[in-house]
């Protein structure tokens, strides 16, 4: 049974501090960071890519920075990719406590003729 939309203020009001909790909590748990370009440090808007998880993250096209959830206590093979760069991949150990940096250097492509 699904509550009335009159009811919907109430629920909010009940459960907002369980919720911000929840959110605040899991924002903790996982790798964040940002991508940059190792020609002049600027950042990038790539994406990330974790070994065994079937899904890219895409860093923010605002502050060009990404999180990505993942299990305490695992070792986890991180890529970083954006288009023009080529990509990085990286090993991490995630501790118990549950949140570790991940930021990446890419260096541009060159083509064969150097342009």
């Amino acid at each position: 049974m699904r509550p009335g939309i009159s009811y919907l203020l109430t629920l909010w009001g009940c459960n907002k501090m369980s919720m911000l909790n929840l959110v605040a909590t899991v924002a903790k748990i996982g790798v964040h960071g940002r991508i940059f370009s190792s020609d002049g440090a600027r950042p990038l808007p790539g994406f990330i890519a974790i070994k065994g998880i079937n899904s890219k993250v895409q860093a923010s096209r605002a502050i060009v920075d990404y999180h990505s959830l993942l299990a305490p206590a695992g070792r986890y093979k991180v890529t970083a990719t954006a288009p023009g760069y080529k990509s990085k991949t990286t090993c991490i150990w995630l501790e118990e406590a549950g949140t570790t940096n991940g930021d990446f250097v890419l260096n541009p492509e060159v083509n064969p003729r150097g342009i």
